[in-house]
């Protein structure tokens, strides 16, 4: 069985985000998906990071009723800096029977040859990339281990517009898969923003 690593910073989660984790295991041969939230991403600014906890939390609230889902906090047992490399070496050494395919956006595709020992992550994983506008894929010319899934929703939210729209004051309950969860988002970035005593 294929199992679909969705790494990111989830900062917040939104409904993008389940909605192509949907698509993955129903269109694709994943039929297990789980998040990976990192603690702190090496290539990020982390000013508006909001608590891991927080963003571990909401996510496995947005999961919690379905079973193809779950959230994996493997990234805050591993030492800094949380290189992909790493955590795939670590659940591969807890999860020997899994097979693991890493998916990652079509921008990130672009930048691919700067994450830590990428030839090694392509020899020993299938990469799964998925559309992201303004990004474009030739999946003509890509390295073997690697497929472009082009027909994949692409929902145009991003987690930036998000949290700058809620400190805005901005109504967005139906961008989060928890409506509810926009008021404790702002209190975090809030919290995020103020001036450290």
């Amino acid at each position: 069985m294929l199992t679909g690593l969705f790494f990111g910073s989830f900062n917040p989660m939104h409904i993008g985000h389940l909605a192509l984790a949907n698509y993955l295991t129903e269109y694709t041969p994943i039929r297990q998906l789980w998040f990976v939230p990192s603690p702190l991403n090496p290539l990020k600014n982390t000013q508006e990071l909001l608590p891991y906890d927080l963003r571990c939390e909401l996510i496995e609230q947005a999961i919690r009723k379905d079973i193809r889902f779950q959230v994996l906090r493997i990234e805050e047992l591993l030492p800094s800096p949380h290189y992909t490399i790493r955590t795939l070496r670590a659940l591969s050494m807890l999860y020997p029977h899994h097979r693991f395919a890493l998916l990652i956006g079509a921008d990130n595709w672009q930048s691919f040859d700067r994450w830590k020992d990428h030839h090694r992550l392509m020899a020993k994983y299938e990469l799964i990339i998925y559309p992201r506008f303004g990004y474009e894929v030739n999946d003509t010319t890509l390295p073997t281990g690697c497929r472009y899934i082009h027909d994949a929703p692409r929902i145009e939210i991003s987690s930036t517009q998000i949290r700058t729209s809620i400190l805005e004051g901005k109504d967005l309950r139906y961008w989060l898969p928890l409506p509810e969860s926009q008021d404790v988002i702002a209190s975090a970035l809030q919290s995020c923003l103020s001036p450290k005593r």
